[in-house]
C-alpha cells in the first residue's frame, strides 16, 4: 500500500462523521480506499473514499460501545474486512465485515475489579 500526499497543506477529502466527533481512524492495509473509525458516542463507522466523505455504514447506537472508541485496528485476514474496536467502557468488539456492520458484537468485556490490599 502506498499513500501519495501531493499537497499536505490541502487535504483531498474531509471525512464527515455522523453526529459525533471522530476519535480514531485507520486505513485498511489491503485497500487504502477503505477506512474504519470510532466516534466519541461509541459508534464504529466505515468509509469508502471512492463514494465520498460520508460514512458508508455505521454500528447502531444500541449495539455500540457505551463510551468513546479510542482504538480501531484491522485484522490480518484473507478478506481484509474484519476489525476490532476498543473503548474505555471496557469492551473489545469485533466487526466481522465492515461491509455489514450489523454483525458487530462484543468479544470481551473488561471490568474494573476491586484490588485486594494486604495489610
Amino acid at each position: 500500500m502506498s499513500i501519495v500526499v501531493e499537497n499536505p497543506n490541502k487535504p483531498e477529502m474531509s471525512l464527515r462523521p455522523a453526529g459525533s466527533p471522530l476519535v480514531c481512524v485507520e486505513y485498511n492495509p489491503k485497500d487504502s480506499h477503505i477506512l474504519v473509525g470510532g466516534q466519541y458516542n461509541g459508534q464504529v463507522l466505515y468509509w469508502d473514499t471512492r463514494k465520498g466523505s460520508q460514512p458508508v455504514d455505521m454500528s447502531l447506537v444500541e449495539h455500540s460501545h457505551r463510551d468513546p472508541v479510542y482504538k480501531v485496528i484491522w485484522i490480518s485476514s484473507k478478506t481484509g474486512t474484519e476489525c476490532f474496536s476498543a473503548s474505555s467502557d471496557g469492551q473489545v468488539s469485533c466487526i466481522s465485515s465492515v461491509y455489514h456492520i450489523i454483525s458487530y458484537h462484543i468479544i470481551s468485556e473488561i471490568y474494573n475489579a476491586p484490588i485486594n490490599k494486604r495489610t
